[in-house]
C-alpha cells in the first residue's frame, strides 16, 4: 500500500497550478540513470531492458487505455508502440524512504515543446535498486470539446 506524506502531496499539486511548462531539474544520480535507461530501452525497442526497470507487479497507466500490471503485460502493452527518439526530462521529484515520485515531460524527436507528461512512482528494493512501481503518461493534446446543447 502506498502512503504519501502531506508535504509530498502538497508539492505535487502546486505544480498543477502553473500555466506554463515547469523547468527541468537536475535529478539525484540514481533517478537520472533510471530515466536514461528507460530512454535507451525505448529507443532501441529493447522490451527486455524496459520491463526490467519495473517491479515484477508494476503498472503501466497509459492515456485512454486500461491499466496493465506485471512485466509480461507491460511488455505486451509497450511492444506495438516502443521505439523512436524518446526524450525524457524531470521537473519534480520527492522521496520518502523507499518510495519516490518523479514528475516529468516527454517528447519524440527534436524540438523544445513537450508532447506529454508522466509520473513515475518508484520503490527501492532490498538491494537498493530503484524500480518503477507505476508509469503513468498522457499527452498534451487537449481533449475534444463537446458541442453545446
Amino acid at each position: 500500500m502506498l502512503r504519501f506524506v502531506p508535504a509530498l502531496v502538497f508539492s505535487l499539486f502546486t505544480l498543477s497550478a502553473q500555466a506554463q511548462a515547469p523547468a527541468s531539474m537536475a535529478l539525484p544520480p540514481e533517478f537520472e540513470q533510471l530515466l536514461r535507461q528507460y530512454e535507451t530501452a525505448w529507443r532501441g525497442k529493447d522490451l527486455d531492458a524496459l520491463v526490467a526497470l519495473f517491479e515484477p507487479q508494476g503498472y503501466a497507466l497509459s492515456s485512454e487505455q486500461q491499466p496493465v500490471q506485471g512485466r509480461a503485460a507491460i511488455r505486451a502493452h509497450y511492444a506495438p508502440v516502443a521505439g523512436g527518439p524518446l526524450s525524457l526530462r524531470a521537473f519534480a521529484v520527492e522521496r520518502s524512504g523507499p518510495l519516490a515520485v518523479l514528475l516529468g515531460a516527454y517528447r519524440y524527436g527534436p524540438g523544445p515543446a513537450d508532447q506529454g507528461k508522466f509520473t513515475l512512482t518508484l520503490r527501492q528494493d532490498a538491494q537498493g535498486q530503484w524500480r518503477i512501481l507505476s508509469d503513468m503518461d498522457n499527452g498534451n493534446t487537449p481533449p475534444p470539446r463537446r458541442a453545446a446543447g
